[in-house]
């Protein structure tokens, strides 16, 4: 089995233990079974310890772009099925925490989780996307950033094109006057089950879009909306329209 070093970033593809990093894994689960994996279908880096990604057996049969990348230890993966697409991950520091439903849609989909300060060893930690099951992405970015911030996205929601959505900043924010940082709070996104959000719209850090609602294109979304079955729209976004829902099937059918 070939083992690939590039700037000490160790190439695992086919599961081989390697003195440097230890306990990592790369798994597939077959009908509830996990199982080494050895394929070449996907591109793994993984520069850490005690890291764990878990795969649909089915998705290894398909030619699907799987990217996945891990600075750090004790990170989570586990990726549902996916119809087709395109899908990148990228997780820097330790503890963080990444999943997905089954889906046979389109996900095409950018996620980065982390940061790593000042080309040093303080790294982001305890960060966390969960992705609910028939979920659809025509290409978004998921951003998690700092510590313990999250993002939550429910069951059966679409995704337009060049959808942004960012739990966390990348950098400090100061009081003037005190030096005090003024964004390093915890900071979550609740996306709720069956919503529809638009082409480049920006959901920011302690947003919050109920279940049944959409959103409308170019909108920018950064505070909570409790109500279901609105449209959202605008910058910043606000309600515009009540007792509407939306259906997958096209105008016509």
């Amino acid at each position: 089995m070939r083992i690939k070093f590039i700037k000490n970033i160790v190439n695992v593809l086919r599961g081989k233990k390697v003195e440097k990093w230890v306990g990592n894994s790369i798994l597939i689960d077959d009908q509830g079974k996990l199982k080494k994996y050895h394929g070449k279908r996907i591109k793994v880096s993984i520069a850490g310890n005690n890291n764990e990604i878990i795969l649909n057996k089915k998705d290894l049969k398909k030619r699907l772009d799987f990217t996945i990348n891990i600075t750090g230890n004790n990170n989570k993966v586990k990726i549902g099925k996916i119809g087709t697409g395109k899908f990148s991950l990228t997780m820097v520091g330790h503890g963080h925490t990444f999943c997905s439903g089954d889906s046979n849609y389109t996900v095409n989909l950018t996620i980065l989780m982390g940061t790593r300060w000042n080309n040093d060893n303080i790294m982001s930690e305890n960060l966390s996307i969960t992705i609910g099951k028939d979920c659809a992405f025509s290409g978004a970015d998921l951003m998690v950033y700092n510590k313990n911030n999250s993002i939550s996205i429910g069951d059966d929601c679409a995704f337009s094109n060049e959808v942004f959505v960012q739990a966390g900043d990348g950098h400090q924010i100061l009081q003037h006057s005190t030096g005090k940082v003024l964004n390093n709070n915890r900071y979550n996104i609740v996306i709720g089950n069956h919503c529809w959000i638009g082409r480049r719209v920006f959901v920011l850090k302690n947003a919050q879009i109920n279940a049944n609602c959409i959103v409308g294109a170019n909108s920018l979304v950064t505070k909570k909306f409790s109500e279901q079955y609105v449209v959202i729209a605008g910058n910043p976004a606000k309600i515009i329209k009540d007792d509407i829902e939306w259906d997958r099937r096209t105008v016509f059918d």
